[in-house]
């Protein structure tokens, strides 16, 4: 992202954004609410394009990229995820190989790339059951299969943790760590803090709609930016109240 700023409704959402995103990385933005986190990812994930500035993938601007071949390489797992229709976790894992057409990917290989990733995230004994009867971390894991069946080289994920109990919350972040680990670039977006420190290589910290720090965990989630940012600060082992 080259100097993204972002107004709606002549309310000023980002000022001159300028953050480098890697492969093999796992960056987590943290914020504020309302400070911008969101509107970020959503610029990344090609879904808002009012912005000004400039956004490159792999040294090509995006304008140059069709949204097809945009939704091949950077996969958006959003924080509010409804499945109105009864389908079968098989069923919503196969969505996520939508942008790929019959003569790239053909049903025979669309149905390995399906299972492969089941079997990887632990889903067999669900694939044939309906999404709407899982439990909210199944669920999840089911969503994080859709995002991730195209093998995607950079994964957006919105909170993807923030609603899950301490189990799915790790569970989560181990299966994203791992992909990140094989090479596939991550930006996640986080309120825990905790969890930002041990999983993320680099923090995003944002407030206002510019970047305040953007450093490995321990520097931009030093005692002395939490107390300005988030008046809160460590005691040594856990966040207390500064």
């Amino acid at each position: 992202m080259d100097r993204v700023s972002l107004d709606i409704r002549k309310k000023n959402i980002l000022s001159e954004i300028n953050i480098l995103f890697r492969s093999g990385v796992l960056t987590g933005i943290v914020g504020p609410n309302g400070s911008g986190k969101t509107t970020i990812l959503k610029i990344i994930a090609n879904i808002l394009t009012t912005y000004s500035g400039s956004i490159c993938y792999n040294n090509r601007n995006y304008k140059k990229y069709s949204r097809l071949d945009l939704a091949k390489k950077i996969s958006y797992l959003p924080q509010e995820i409804t499945i109105a229709w009864p389908l079968s976790v098989y069923n919503v894992i196969m969505a996520g190989l939508i942008p790929f057409p019959d003569k790239e990917l053909n049903n025979k290989k669309k149905d390995k790339r399906v299972n492969s990733i089941i079997e990887e995230l632990n889903l067999k004994k669900f694939a044939l059951k309906s999404v709407n009867i899982l439990s909210t971390g199944e669920r999840s894991r089911v969503c994080l299969a859709r995002a991730l069946v195209g093998n995607p080289n950079f994964l957006l994920a919105d909170e993807p943790v923030s609603s899950l109990d301490p189990y799915y919350q790790l569970n989560i972040l181990e299966l994203i760590l791992k992909r990140v680990k094989s090479g596939m670039g991550a930006i996640i977006i986080m309120h825990d803090l905790d969890l930002a420190r041990r999983f993320c290589d680099n923090v995003v910290v944002i407030r206002d709609g510019k970047v305040i720090f953007n450093d490995r965990p321990h520097i931009s989630l030093d005692n002395k930016n939490l107390k300005e940012i988030f008046a809160v600060e460590y005691d040594g082992n856990k966040l207390i109240l500064s």
